[in-house]
């Protein structure tokens, strides 16, 4: 018995509907949270959650477009760190962190996509 039914094509606009829902979460989280340990519990919500979100409404099997809608959108708000001494760094490791959340959040959206 498979958990998931194949892969069937890429679907960019899950990619652009992810990224605009991982964005949207992640700032207005950053709203109401100041800078500390309480952002970057948002950054971690915004991109598994949005990976959740978007496995579970995505029709057929999306994995990687919740992964890749990441890695835009924290590219996106975390752009000015290229221009800050190891912001490089940050950016790298955020963009690891930012990627792996969605994977594992869609993962998630998919199971409970396929359970109901």
């Amino acid at each position: 018995m498979q958990l998931f039914p194949a892969r069937q094509g890429f679907h960019w606009n899950w990619i652009v509907t992810g990224v605009l829902v991982m964005t949207g979460i992640y700032l207005i989280s950053r709203l109401f949270l100041p800078f500390s340990f309480l952002s970057w519990i948002a950054f971690c919500v915004a991109y598994a959650l949005g990976g959740a979100l978007i496995g579970y409404f995505s029709p057929g099997l999306t994995f990687l477009e919740p992964a890749i809608a990441a890695l835009i959108s924290v590219a996106l708000v975390n752009l000015y760190l290229l221009f800050s001494g190891l912001g490089v760094l940050i950016l790298l490791f955020k963009l690891v962190i930012g990627f792996a959340l969605a994977l594992a959040g869609a993962f998630f959206g998919e199971k409970l996509q396929w359970e109901k």
